[in-house]
């Protein structure tokens, strides 16, 4: 499972953006992200892949800490098995 729990700002054409996003995703499970343009979905991504450091939040992988930012702690982006589609 992965468990997410984000706040991250973002500057979008239409101006600032609190992209807050909070899920648990079953694993096993195909999950499609959708939306308007500029409205976080590929820096979602990039922030899951360790791309980006949110300013605040917790992600979790099957109960492995990816991120957490009250704890400071960063899991290292060759560690991180994750893979995309666009």
């Amino acid at each position: 499972m992965i468990r997410i729990d984000i706040n991250h700002p973002i500057n979008t054409a239409k101006g600032r953006l609190d992209l807050n996003f909070k899920k648990d995703i079953e694993s096993g499970k195909i999950t499609a992200l959708f939306g308007e343009s500029g409205a976080g979905k590929t820096t979602l991504l990039k922030i899951i892949a360790g791309l980006i450091k949110p300013k605040l939040g917790r992600i979790e992988v099957d109960n492995e800490l990816w991120f957490d930012s009250s704890k400071n702690f960063s899991l290292a982006l060759q560690k991180r098995k994750i893979g995309f589609v666009f």
